[in-house]
């Protein structure tokens, strides 16, 4: 069951509309675009978009590589909707499972989600089996895009364990990675 409010003031939600009209009519289009859980509100719709456009405000790159997001490039749909848990799975269109990705993420990701990725760490030749049709250059960069992405669903720590960070630089470490994917893969 889901709550009929959203998050948000009335005050709060005409400050983000204000703030860049042009964005938020973007973001809400976006969120039109998908159809909500028959339980949800519509409501939700509206939260999404303030969602996006607060997180385009506060945060121009894409959640997982990092790739700035220039604004023409969102104005013109090049920046996507992430859904983490895919709807071909499962996920739902609603506030929490959705993000802000490049193209080029977005559309390598596909339906994957977390346990797939985390197949890829820990047993790449399993994965790789199970997706013989997958053409071995998207495999292997999706291979390097489970590095990246790995600290959103294992944890920042992740960074200190695998790369012998420590708590001070594992976020700096965790840059240059997400900088020399999108460099090695031409990610502009």
């Amino acid at each position: 069951m889901y709550s009929s409010e959203i998050p948000y003031e009335w005050s709060e939600v005409l400050e983000v509309i204000e703030a860049d009209p042009e964005i938020f009519a973007a973001c809400l289009r976006r969120a039109k675009r998908y159809k909500l859980p028959s339980d949800a509100p519509k409501s939700h719709k509206l939260w999404i978009a303030v969602n996006l456009a607060v997180g385009y405000k506060n945060r121009d790159d894409c959640y997982f590589c990092g790739k700035i997001m220039k604004r023409d490039e969102f104005l013109s749909g090049d920046v996507h909707l992430e859904h983490f848990i895919p709807r071909k799975v499962g996920g739902q269109h609603t506030p929490g499972n959705i993000t802000l990705a490049c193209k080029t993420c977005n559309l390598l990701k596909r339906d994957l989600c977390d346990e797939d990725f985390d197949m890829i760490l820990n047993n790449p030749e399993r994965f790789r089996t199970a997706h013989l049709s997958m053409s071995l250059k998207r495999y292997q960069q999706l291979v390097e895009f489970a590095e990246v992405i790995a600290p959103r669903f294992k944890g920042l720590n992740y960074i200190i364990e695998r790369f012998g960070a420590t708590s001070q630089n594992r976020r700096q470490v965790w840059d240059d990675l997400r900088s020399d994917y999108r460099t090695k893969w031409g990610i502009e």
